[in-house]
């Protein structure tokens, strides 16, 4: 098939999954009348990041394939990775619309066009090293739920329930789990590889920072949670238990 019809079809594909999105959100806000947009587009994001997981399982080890042409591998590589960009710039494309419309901060803006931009250059112009950015988007987004504890703790700051708290704990510790510790991982294992070119440790080194200057706008909400008074209080009961012990 002709490459001009091939890029046709991608485009097409994308503009389809793009409105899956929309459509998805959408049915969340008419099945579930009482909820704010913010919850309905929290439901949006844990499904892209249930489909990130089998995206992380099913790309293939960092270094594992080569760019050569005309192994079976290869080909299955190939209608993966695409299938997987596509989806992936669906749902980026639909979060960007979102964001605009509710307002969000300016660094939010770039996230989703740079993504949204380097998934075009890797869809259209380049194959080698696609888990790059599969990994890379995959990652940051699987973390976005916790990422979005900054308006969970926000509404959990007004609750007097220390079971409510330690959750908002919870879902910071799993951020630095995600965006600190295997994005470290994720990043060296391609910035010190000789098999990945200029581009591809730039965009390992895009996804990693982006995610450490997102991350920071939750640590003044978890420490101004953890030493409020309400807290200690709560937590002065369990401290004297554990002393016991």
């Amino acid at each position: 098939m002709d490459e001009p019809i091939i890029s046709q079809i991608k485009f097409l594909l994308l503009a389809v999954s793009f409105a899956l999105w929309a459509s998805f959100y959408n049915t969340v806000r008419h099945n579930f009348p009482e909820r704010s947009p913010m919850s309905c587009n929290h439901y949006v994001a844990v499904f892209f990041s249930v489909l990130s997981v089998i995206f992380l399982y099913l790309a293939p080890e960092l270094q594992m394939w080569s760019c050569d042409d005309g192994t079976i591998l290869n080909g299955w590589w190939e209608i993966f990775s695409t299938v997987a960009l596509i989806i992936i710039w669906g749902y980026l494309a639909y979060s960007l619309v979102w964001t605009m419309y509710y307002g969000e901060e300016i660094v939010v803006y770039s996230y989703f066009m740079i993504s949204l931009l380097l998934i075009n250059h890797y869809l259209f112009l380049k194959s080698c090293g696609r888990e790059v950015i599969i990994k890379g988007v995959c990652f940051f987004e699987l973390s976005k739920p916790s990422a979005q504890a900054k308006w969970h703790l926000r509404k959990l700051g007004e609750d007097k329930w220390l079971g409510h708290k330690l959750i908002g704990i919870f879902t910071y510790s799993f951020l630095v789990l995600i965006r600190i510790i295997f994005g470290s991982l994720y990043m060296s294992a391609i910035v010190f590889s000789n098999f990945y070119d200029i581009m591809d440790k730039l965009v390992a080194a895009y996804f990693y920072i982006f995610g450490i200057v997102a991350f920071h706008n939750i640590v003044p909400l978890c420490r101004e949670l953890l030493d409020s008074e309400e807290v200690l209080v709560q937590l002065k009961p369990i401290e004297s238990k554990l002393k016991k012990l």
